[in-house]
């Protein structure tokens, strides 16, 4: 320490007989006389001349973003993170305090004032960084939402470019999701994506943390909701440790669906919604860890199944979305009460202006190809086709696409469209003539009206049991055998000329 002070005494720029120049002259009288600007100006530029022997100049810089003046302390801490970063972190490797450093040198060297005056130095910036980060750690928990975001901002700048304090700083911006604010939960999941695109190594510390806070109890839905929202979105993962970052995002999801599975609540459904989003991806993209959510989902079938009924319109989608990939997974068919599922899905007026359409179309077809009972096939074919005789053109669209290449895969829809509606044939008698029967004579006393009223002929009909019943929950009872796929007809009429001509 005393061999440190004399070397700083030694090259103090402003002390330095040297140095009386008219730079150093100026930046005397600022610092005795000079606004706010000028003293943190001169004070960079004393630090950054003799960066090894400023400390008292580094430590007049701390003293100052220590005081109760918000201006002061704002300008002082921006300050501070460029010194920081310009001339006293290094840019690959950690600091060590003075016990460490001197244990890492050879012997021979312990006792070397240089190398003691280094060890010195570096514990002092050590220490001193630390407590600049406090002081930044202290303004992001200030009532004013716009310091909170520049705090935040120093933060993910030194995570960014400097190694030093990388899990302290981290640790910091992820708690900031449990912010009153959601503003400042909001602009603490773009940090993240801000420092996952600058390093993507990062990724699987990142998940940890997030799955360390999303943990504790007592966390406000949205601040959940953010997170869930972010890890889906962490896409591009280096192959290096992908496997492990993918290990930690099934692990935060199981540790939600237990709590939001099942939530009533509209923020609970969200949640859910965007759980059972990502797990779906991950079981699409990445056949490896499909066995462990093979597990979850057996033990949760019964609350997907019922989200698939009674959730949001997405919710309900990435629920059978999941189901999906789980049971083609197996090597076995989807199940039929996936297909009562779909079936049941197709009756969601919501769909005609949904945002997620290309990713029901995406199911359906998906669904249609993993299926070998052309029955069904056909009964959900014509249930989609119905729905689109009131559809957006996109939908009936896709509906036409889907048709097209529903019969590629089952060539024996193509005979629904030449086949006799069964509920439109008429009951006839053996000589194939229609019989008639005289409507009853009236009661009413007022003979004059009785005789002008015009005795109309009735046809007897004969019930429609057993032809399409559209009511039926499950599509292979439908009996869509015995009926047409009028409804392309309908279509060849469409005011939109694509519509009538792909008809």
């Amino acid at each position: 320490s005393e061999a440190y002070q004399n070397m700083e005494k030694a090259n103090d720029p402003l002390l330095h007989k040297i140095a009386h120049d008219s730079d150093t002259k100026w930046m005397k009288t600022v610092l005795t006389n000079g606004t706010l600007y000028d003293k943190l100006s001169a004070l960079t530029m004393v630090i950054k001349k003799q960066p090894q022997f400023c400390l008292k100049y580094l430590k007049l810089l701390m003293k100052m973003s220590l005081k109760n003046n918000k201006r002061e302390a704002e300008l002082s801490i921006a300050t501070l993170k460029d010194v920081f970063l310009e001339c006293l972190l290094p840019p690959k490797e950690k600091l060590k305090l003075f016990p460490q450093s001197v244990n890492a040198l050879p012997q021979e060297k312990r006792k070397s004032n240089e190398h003691l005056i280094k060890a010195y130095f570096d514990h002092n910036i050590k220490r001193m960084y630390k407590q600049y980060i406090e002081r930044v750690d202290s303004l992001t928990k200030n009532t004013v939402e716009h310091v909170k975001k520049q705090m935040m901002s120093i933060m993910v700048e030194l995570l960014q470019k400097r190694p030093e304090e990388e899990r302290t700083l981290l640790s910091l911006i992820v708690n900031k999701f449990g912010d009153k604010e959601k503003k400042v939960a909001t602009f603490a999941s773009i940090s993240l994506k801000r420092l996952l695109r600058t390093h993507p190594n990062m990724t699987c510390i990142i998940l940890q943390q997030l799955g360390q806070f999303t943990s504790q109890s007592g966390i406000p839905a949205h601040s959940v909701f953010l997170i869930v929202k972010l890890i889906n979105e962490i896409t591009l993962i280096p192959p290096t440790i992908l496997r492990e970052a993918l290990d930690e995002k099934i692990k935060i999801y199981f540790g939600l669906m237990n709590t939001y599975l099942s939530g009533t609540e509209e923020a609970d459904s969200k949640i859910a919604e965007k759980l059972l989003k990502g797990l779906a991806l991950i079981a699409e993209k990445h056949k490896s860890k499909v066995d462990k959510i093979i597990q979850f989902v057996n033990d949760h079938s019964k609350e997907l199944y019922k989200l698939s009924y009674v959730g949001g319109l997405k919710t309900r989608i990435y629920a059978l979305k999941l189901l999906f990939c789980i049971e083609s997974n197996r090597g076995n068919l989807p199940s039929s009460r996936f297909y009562r599922s779909i079936y049941e899905l197709e009756f969601s007026i919501e769909l005609m202006e949904s945002s997620v359409l290309e990713g029901f179309f995406t199911l359906l077809y998906q669904s249609i190809k993993g299926d070998n009972n052309s029955q069904r096939v056909s009964a959900i074919i014509k249930r989609m086709l119905q729905q689109s005789l009131t559809a957006p053109v996109n939908y009936i669209i896709a509906s036409l696409l889907i048709l097209s290449k529903g019969i590629k895969l089952h060539p024996s829809i193509v005979a629904s469209l030449s086949t006799q509606e069964y509920s439109a044939m008429v009951n006839e008698a053996s000589d194939d003539e229609e019989k008639f029967r005289d409507a009853q004579d009236s009661n009413d006393d007022n003979k004059g009206e009785a005789e002008d009223e015009k005795i109309a002929p009735t046809r007897e009909v004969k019930s429609a049991s057993g032809g399409y019943d559209w009511r039926k929950r499950d599509p292979l009872y439908a009996n869509v055998d015995k009926s047409c796929l009028w409804e392309i007809i309908a279509l060849t009429t469409h005011y939109h000329p694509l519509v009538a001509q792909w008809s």
